[in-house]
Formats: C-alpha cells, sequence, structure tokens
C-alpha cells in the first residue's frame, strides 16, 4: 500500500473489521468501500481481488504478531514464563492501532471458506510456535520429555482460552461493528494482569493439586 499511514491504517482495519465480523464468502469489498467514502472501484486500485486483500491482511497481521512473539520469546534472555504477562499485554495493545485483530486472526483460523489460505497459516502459527517451545527446552526452561509439537499446540489453545474466557467473563462483543465493540485493550490492566495470572499458574503448574493423594 502507497499511501499516507492514517490512512492506510484505517483501511487496515476496516477490513479486518469486515473479514471479523463476516466469513470470508460473506465479506464485502462494497461495505468496506461505502465505509470509507470511495467507490468500489476506488478500492480496486489498492486490491486487486478480495482474496489478495485477504491474504495480505493476514501477511501482515501475521507479521505483527509474529514481531511480539519474536520478541519475547526468542529474542528476550527471559524464559517463556517470565516474559508471560509482558508478551499477552503488548499483543493486546495491537488493538489500539488495528480494533479488530484479533478477532480477524481468530475468525481466519476458524474459517473453513477460504481453504487455499487459512491452513498455511495455522502451519506457520505452530511453526512458529514449536521454534518458541524448542528454544525455551534448549535453555531448561520448558520440560524436554514431552515433544515440542504437543507443547506448542497447547500454547496455542492457551492463547485461545485466554481470549475466550475474557471474552466470557467481561462479556467483550466480538461480533459487533466498531460502535458497539468492546475490546480486549478496553479492560483494566490489573484485570488483564488478573486473568494472564491465572493463565500463567495453569501454564507452569498445571491444574492438578499437589496436596491430593491418588
Amino acid at each position: 500500500l502507497n499511501m499516507e499511514k492514517e490512512r492506510q491504517d484505517r483501511i487496515i482495519s476496516l477490513c479486518m473489521e469486515e473479514f471479523a465480523l463476516n466469513d470470508y464468502k460473506s465479506a464485502s469489498f462494497t461495505k468496506i468501500a461505502r465505509k470509507l467514502g470511495i467507490t468500489k472501484g476506488g478500492f480496486y486500485r489498492y486490491f486487486e481481488s478480495k482474496k489478495s486483500l485477504y491474504n495480505y491482511l493476514l501477511k501482515l497481521s501475521g507479521k505483527l504478531i509474529g514481531g511480539v512473539m519474536e520478541k519475547h520469546f526468542i529474542k528476550a534472555e527471559e524464559n517463556i514464563f517470565e516474559t508471560f504477562i509482558h508478551y499477552f499485554l503488548e499483543l493486546i495493545s495491537l488493538e489500539h492501532t488495528y480494533p479488530f485483530i484479533l478477532p480477524f486472526m481468530t475468525k481466519a483460523a476458524e474459517d473453513k471458506i477460504n481453504a487455499a489460505t487459512v491452513p498455511s497459516w495455522r502451519v506457520r502459527k505452530l511453526d512458529y510456535l514449536k521454534k518458541i517451545i524448542k528454544n525455551q527446552q534448549a535453555k531448561g526452561c520448558v520440560r524436554s520429555d514431552i515433544d515440542e509439537s504437543t507443547l506448542a499446540f497447547f500454547r496455542q489453545q492457551t492463547s485461545k482460552g485466554i481470549m475466550d474466557n475474557c471474552k466470557q467473563k467481561y462479556n467483550l462483543n466480538y461480533d459487533a461493528d466498531n460502535r458497539k465493540y468492546k475490546k480486549l485493550s478496553d479492560l483494566k490492566e490489573e484485570v488483564l494482569i488478573k486473568e494472564l495470572k491465572a493463565f500463567l499458574i495453569l501454564l507452569k503448574d498445571g491444574m492438578g493439586n499437589p496436596k491430593y493423594n491418588s
């Protein structure tokens, strides 16, 4: 995209919103163009097709989220548990620029319509997580008696669990337009940290009671 940053962010944000609120097949260039105040033909100046737009959004979102993951889990000296809360707070802060980035990626992971694109994102994300887990195993921060594929999948599901838990517990609306949308980043930081700490304890110690004797 060759345009001023503010306008670019607005276009990207509206596109993410459209794909977050609709499945791939139902998402509409026309609706996005209408919100931007341009013609559908004018919108094609930026993207030649819905698929090219969708792939661009996936690539951009993956780069932004991957950058946060790399910063906290690959390059950082801390172990995966020490940086867990900082990672999630920075991840959630992406919503300040792109309010629908997290529900967009959640929708993309679940969308069965665009089968040619979505599975490749799932594979890339799991491969990235496996790289992180392997790095942490080498540092001795993560147990090595379970293979990195299983641990990466568990870590991925933990992320989804945190989002789903907050969504339900604090009545976050992922299915509304921007005027009604309540985001994770709208929650007070102390509330987010409290929820993150609960999941962190589960990640580190599991859900079994050490005082229980079977």
